[in-house]
């Protein structure tokens, strides 16, 4: 299945993500938690890297409207469409939970509950 990405505005941290997790790649039950997902990119990239394991996971937050710097860059109206596209095979598997709010509305209604739930973010 192919991915579709508009702009990438990740790559170049690849190199830094994966000095910091390499130590945890392939571990089992290694939490994410990603916050702007945007189209996937990032999304896709710690599943297929660091997230490896069958039991690892990643909850991703995003309003999927973009945001002003998107403005003129990239067509917004379809972003939580082609992020659904992008990761629709981590989805059969259970890997990934979306919310599609604001990172402020996430935060304030699963504060009480994320204690030790990520490893990182």
């Amino acid at each position: 299945m192919s991915k579709s990405f508009s702009v990438d505005w990740f790559s170049s941290n690849i190199p830094y993500l994966q000095e910091y997790l390499a130590p945890i790649a392939g571990h089992p039950h290694i939490h994410a938690l990603e916050v702007g997902s945007f189209e996937g990119r990032s999304t896709t990239w710690f599943l297929d890297t660091i997230l490896t394991h069958p039991t690892s996971h990643i909850t991703c937050v995003d309003t999927f409207k973009g945001s002003p710097e998107h403005e003129g860059v990239v067509e917004t109206d379809s972003l939580l469409q082609r992020f659904s596209s992008n990761i629709k095979r981590y989805q059969n598997v259970n890997r990934i939970t979306v919310f599609q709010q604001t990172s402020e509305q996430f935060f304030i209604q699963n504060v009480s509950k994320m204690q030790g739930k990520f490893d990182f973010i």
